[in-house]
């Protein structure tokens, strides 16, 4: 009876490998070198065991076109079968120990080689193809690459010997200088190894998002490289909104479609499977994030070089609300939208600080539908957080509190439903989300905040973005508020004194009510509060310096 080798790969330490930096190039390459050690140079270094289901000949993609499914381990005489790639791992199949370990040992000294400061994880577990479950191998695996990384130890770079020049992003000895890429950047900055690498992919990175945003291409603008390719004014504080969104409850989906396959018998069923779902998970990202470059472009006006937020007045007319100037660099302009990571159900992009929050919308209800169109990945919701920050503000802090963000609103909702949060850190970060909204955010009448939101709005649940929306909206166009900053600033301490005060308000500027946020709760637009201690207008207000309307209908053109 057959026995083979499963051999699973996963990497370590990503996040402050990709957004460790406040160089955005640096973060791109990382990414994408992150990319390449999971899926990529796997494939690449599977071809060398000899017949494989990887395709000769290829520009590898890492999808399933990349791998051939009438070539079986079993059948087939395969030295190696690649059995998926995705959710930053990589499962392989070898015909015997020796061949998995020379896959691992080749594998990491192209790490080592082309990626330094990368760490890679490997688990080996026995498989007997007629006795054994290929579905529980795997998670034998994954609770053995678990293991590891929680007891492996950590390497400290060697540093300088001798007179050394330090790098300017890492402050380790810089082995070369950005003259050292191709093209040639300046030669002002001594850059380490690790920093070089991730800086010759950029290209190659950028490339490949273009793949996914081909309009961006056609329309004649180019995917931003650097955080002043945002179109920042000189004198102006700007801001950036991190983005980060990640499927909801993934890990169950991915249980569930193990105890499908219980039984010995099944494990050439559980391969097409799983193949099948990690395709269908990447092309409804790639299919959503194409949409949502599409929304934005929807709102350039070429005349202007900006995008035109635009909503709709009483009178059902589009009107323009506030535009952001594109980012120029001798002649070429660049779209404020820059997917870092992107691919399976995880997200992570930067965009101009008045973009998040309505980009973020867009894309979890593009993922949505996407998600809804295929019936392997039906039903999966997901959920993001956006970090609003200074340009100059440090890049691993913005991530982690955007991840957080994130993870607030899963905890919040259930997970069949999308759902954002969000932070606007105008003044720096001083502690967790929690303990700053216990802080800043809660008063004797409760809680001032709404978010985090459902995406859409659902029966006796009236924490939604639609309401969000349709009342930050009101704020900005409506003649009882447009323009009128005073109003505004007085409504914000209303709200904060509580329901009586916000009665008292409406009496001041002749309000008979508040606009409208959700129906059925008539305590809302009449004191602000619904009633249980939750305010549903402070989040509207604080929003107004940093929501830009972004309505997803191609009538908003």
């Amino acid at each position: 009876m057959p026995t083979y080798t499963l051999t699973l790969l996963d990497t370590v330490g990503i996040q402050d490998y990709i957004f460790g930096s406040n160089v955005l190039r640096e973060n791109i390459g990382a990414s994408e070198l992150v990319r390449r050690v999971t899926c990529v140079w796997p494939f690449e270094e599977v071809r060398k065991a000899g017949k494989t289901n990887v395709k000769p000949g290829r520009d590898l993609t890492c999808d399933l076109d990349d791998l051939d499914g009438n070539l079986r381990i079993e059948d087939d005489d395969l030295a190696a079968e690649v059995i998926y790639a995705g959710g930053g791992n990589c499962a392989v199949l070898f015909a015997n120990g020796d061949a998995g370990r020379d896959f691992v040992t080749r594998l990491s000294h192209r790490i080592l080689a082309e990626a330094p400061g990368l760490d890679l994880v490997v688990a080996h577990v026995k498989v007997d193809w007629e006795e054994d479950t290929l579905a529980y191998k795997v998670k034998e695996a994954l609770r053995r690459l678990a293991t590891r990384k929680g007891d492996r130890r950590i390497s400290t770079p060697l540093l300088g010997l001798g007179t050394t020049v330090a790098c300017r992003s890492t402050g380790l000895p810089a082995v070369g200088t950005d003259a050292d890429l191709k093209p040639p950047e300046a030669a002002t900055r001594p850059l380490s190894a690790g920093i070089l690498a991730k800086l010759k992919v950029v290209p190659d990175a950028n490339k490949r998002l273009i793949n996914y945003l081909p309009q961006s291409k056609e329309a004649g603008l180019e995917i931003p490289y650097d955080f002043d390719h945002f179109g920042r004014e000189a004198g102006e504080i700007s801001y950036i909104a991190v983005v980060h969104a990640d499927g909801n409850g993934m890990g169950s989906r991915i249980k569930n479609l193990r105890d499908d396959f219980r039984r010995p018998d099944d494990n050439r069923l559980y391969i097409q499977a799983m193949r099948a779902f990690s395709g269908a998970v990447e092309a409804a990202s790639g299919r959503a994030l194409g949409d949502v470059s599409d929304i934005l472009l929807r709102h350039w006006d070429p005349t202007q070089d900006a995008i035109i937020g635009k909503t709709q007045n009483e009178q059902g007319e589009w009107v323009p609300v506030s535009e952001i100037k594109l980012g120029e660099e001798k002649k070429r302009l660049y779209v404020p939208f820059r997917p870092i990571v992107f691919g399976g159900d995880d997200l992570t992009f930067v965009t101009d600080g008045r973009l998040g929050l309505g980009l973020a919308a867009a894309y979890l209800d593009a993922f949505e539908k996407a998600m809804d169109a295929q019936e392997s990945t039906r039903g999966i919701r997901a959920c993001a957080g956006v970090a609003v920050v200074k340009a100059h503000y440090p890049f691993a802090r913005a991530y982690d509190l955007a991840d957080k963000l994130c993870r607030n609103a899963k905890k919040v909702w259930e997970r069949e439903h999308s759902a954002l949060d969000w932070h606007f850190a105008a003044t720096g970060l001083f502690g967790n989300v929690e303990a700053i909204r216990r802080r800043q955010y809660t008063v004797p009448a409760g809680h001032l905040v709404m978010r985090p939101v459902l995406l859409h709005e659902q029966i006796g649940k009236w924490r939604s973005w639609p309401g969000f929306a349709r009342v930050t909206k009101k704020f900005l166009i409506d003649e009882d508020w447009e323009g009128k900053r005073n109003k505004v600033i007085a409504l914000r301490q209303a709200l904060r004194d509580g329901p009586e005060a916000v009665a008292r308000f409406r009496s001041a500027y002749g309000l008979k009510e508040l606009p409208l946020l959700a129906e059925g709760i008539e305590a809302l637009q009449t004191t602000g509060w619904d009633g249980a201690g939750r305010c549903g207008y402070f989040d509207a207000v604080e929003a107004l310096d940093f929501f830009l309307p972004l309505d997803w209908g191609k009538e908003a053109t």
